[in-house]
């Protein structure tokens, strides 16, 4: 990863180990029952969906592929709206179908890494919650050289929206997510790179616990 990139990451990691201190110091003071601060850990799965475009028609979206997910989330409270911020790391895959004379000639998988820094505006509807936001992603994808050309681009982003439910310390929260932009350069194809627009689509099923 570039040394700019890889210096945006650090201060994000620095960001995210900030805010819990700040926290405690927020919770420590506070005599209400009221908090402005939640901070806590959440991980569940996710399943992928890739759609292409271009590549001369000789590519196609496979199946949705099975992935999993974890991190930590901030909540920042103002009465029945919110903003939490998270940071985590997602493992996913996704399937390419491979068309020759028209019919399906193989299938490939790419696996690929991210850290993942979403950040979404919210409204709690007693113990419901809605909220949509950005996604900013900061791919890690060494191993898909074989069908992506050049990799995964090392930055992208995508819109997500979703639902949460609270109990107590609990949550879970299904959400949905797709790209922004095309995440690639180009798809190879028998070691030929083809121009392509790719993109991804996901759908989370997590469990999240208030710590703070």
């Amino acid at each position: 990863m570039p040394k700019g990139k890889t210096a945006n990451m650090k201060k994000l990691i620095f960001l995210f180990t900030l805010i819990p201190m700040l926290m405690v110091a927020q919770s420590n003071n506070g005599s209400n029952g009221s908090s402005f601060f939640d901070w806590g850990l959440r991980a569940g799965i996710h399943n992928t969906q890739t759609s292409v475009n271009g590549a001369d028609g000789l590519v196609r979206s496979g199946d949705p592929q099975a992935g999993y997910h974890l991190g930590t989330f901030t909540r920042f409270n103002f009465g029945v709206f919110y903003i939490e911020p998270e940071f985590q790391f997602a493992s996913s895959r996704g399937e390419l179908e491979f068309i020759k004379d028209g019919e399906s000639s193989a299938y490939r998988n790419i696996k690929f890494n991210r850290f993942d820094v979403p950040i979404q505006v919210g409204q709690k509807l007693g113990p419901l919650r809605i909220y949509g936001g950005i996604n900013f992603n900061f791919n890690r994808s060494e191993g898909v050289s074989n069908v992506i050309a050049g990799g995964l681009r090392d930055e992208t982003r995508a819109w997500r929206a979703g639902l949460g439910l609270d109990a107590g310390n609990f949550s879970m929260d299904v959400r949905y997510e797709s790209s922004l932009g095309n995440n690639v350069e180009g798809i190879r194809l028998n070691g030929e790179p083809f121009s392509g627009n790719l993109r991804f689509t996901h759908i989370y099923l997590s469990l999240g616990f208030t710590i703070i």
